[in-house]
């Protein structure tokens, strides 16, 4: 065995080996199913990039029933029916909060397979396809999908979110905005 390729081995071994989310490894289009029907079309994309440069008053984007509606009804099913939310108060929200759903890979197989279309909604969202259509309309270069975060708020009578600007020197910034999802809610 030569030297570089035992190199080689030693690294790759001492490497975590990541989960692929399985929509990730089917080139058939299972991510694209997840989303609108025309979402990635390349009229629809450029009807996107023109909202989100002409956008002020700062640079933002709305993209209209993202995610296919029977997946999403499906994940409020579940929602409501599996997952927990903790009350949470700071001085700028007083909110009902679920625990973080970015790292669904860390459930027992027993949660697992109560949440299959959690999951699914998880990775389209954080498929290397969405990510590249998000970077094409923001003109943002890749983004890893490394430092992501999700969670579920719910608003109760009294509960509020104050207008803020999250400036988290983690964070990846587009001339001087943060990508992605600014504070908004999606009613399910």
């Amino acid at each position: 065995m030569s030297k570089r390729k035992l190199e080689n081995d030693v690294e790759a071994a001492e490497q975590p080996i990541a989960k692929k989310p399985k929509e990730e490894l089917d080139a058939n289009g299972a991510v694209r199913a997840k989303f609108r029907d025309n979402l990635f079309e390349t009229d629809e994309a450029n009807r996107n990039i023109a909202a989100y440069s002409e956008s002020a008053p700062y640079k933002h984007g709305v993209i209209p029933q993202l995610i296919d509606d029977e997946l999403l009804r499906n994940v409020r099913r579940e929602i409501i029916e599996k997952i927990s939310f903790t009350p949470k108060e700071t001085d700028i929200y007083k909110i009902h909060q679920s625990g973080d759903l970015a790292n669904l890979d860390g459930l027992d197989e027993e949660s697992v397979q109560q949440l299959p279309s959690l999951f699914e909604l998880r990775n389209a969202m954080y498929s290397q396809e969405f990510r590249r259509y998000l970077s094409g309309i923001t003109d943002s270069g890749p983004l890893s999908g490394k430092k992501t975060d999700m969670a579920i708020n719910i608003y109760t009578p009294g509960s509020h979110l104050l207008c803020h600007d999250d400036v988290i020197g983690s964070r990846r910034r587009i001339r001087g905005r943060k990508i992605g999802v600014e504070h908004c809610g999606y009613i399910l």
